[in-house]
């Protein structure tokens, strides 16, 4: 089911998941060609989404927001029974499995219901997937993040779990997932996720934050979180994520980074040789 509306700066279309009409993407420029994705997958992240929005009308690139209930997880409705799942961790069926169990009470729930919710999931996965089309070696999927300030007992009241500090720490102690860490003057909550060595490489001289995924996690099984990243991987795309400390409303903690965020946009669209377009 596609829809159209008029978005505040360019058209956008409402592609509906068809197993659960609630959960839908709006899509933005879905007529461009299929070199640059952008994709939003938490929709109580949005600190650049409105600058992503006015610049790809009539651009090599197409936009991505998963929508349900403006919140960060996704809530799968299955035979009236309500389960909450990380939508950055629906690309594998491991992932999905995983994110169900650690996101809702495996122990009281049917193990039948169970089951089914990851496969609606893995659908869910799919679906967004499908929706970015084709892959080529030109693609470059660009996922669009926010986090919280600092990270879990960093002895600063940090929140969340993403920091560059943290994963220096993590590599230092021999985390399997990196394989390198480049930390720079910037805030420890801005930061890019990178896949390949020469994006990692080129961030990290031009001045940011930024951490090099390890290739072996598309056949580490421990490390197949379902994530977009990991996915990407497995499938050989070029990815990057762009990180941004964002404000909690929960905490009252954080402050939305958004001029950082815009910058790194403009960092990585000079990386990728599309600055013509992007103004």
């Amino acid at each position: 089911m596609i829809l159209a509306i008029f978005a505040l700066f360019c058209v956008s279309e409402i592609v509906v998941f068809p197993s659960q009409q609630d959960i839908y993407l709006e899509a933005i420029d879905v007529d461009a060609n299929d070199r640059l994705i952008f994709y939003s997958p938490h929709e109580n992240e949005a600190v650049v989404n409105d600058y992503v929005k006015s610049h790809i009308e009539a651009s090599p690139a197409r936009y991505f927001v998963l929508r349900q209930a403006g919140n960060r997880h996704i809530h799968l409705v299955i035979q009236d029974q309500v389960f909450e799942v990380d939508p950055n961790r629906i690309f594998t069926i491991c992932g999905a499995e995983g994110s169900v169990r650690d996101l809702n009470d495996a122990a009281d729930i049917d193990q039948d219901l169970m089951a089914s919710a990851v496969d609606r999931a893995v659908e869910l996965g799919q679906f967004i997937l499908n929706q970015f089309g084709p892959v080529s070696s030109e693609t470059v999927w660009i996922a669009l993040h926010n986090n919280t300030d600092g990270y879990e007992d960093d002895g600063r009241e940090g929140e969340g779990t993403v920091s560059i500090d943290r994963y220096q720490m993590r590599l230092d102690f021999g985390a399997s997932f990196l394989i390198s860490v480049f930390k720079s003057h910037a805030d420890e909550d801005d930061l890019f996720w990178t896949t390949k060595t020469e994006d990692h490489d080129w961030l990290g001289w031009h001045g940011y934050n930024s951490v090099l995924q390890n290739p072996d996690v598309a056949v580490i099984e421990d490390e197949d979180d379902g994530s977009l990243s990991v996915f990407a991987e497995m499938r050989k795309v070029r990815y990057l994520n762009i990180e941004a400390e964002r404000f909690n409303p929960e905490s009252g903690k954080g402050v939305d980074h958004t001029f950082t965020q815009m910058h790194m946009l403009q960092a990585m669209i000079e990386m990728l040789g599309e600055q013509e377009w992007w103004h």
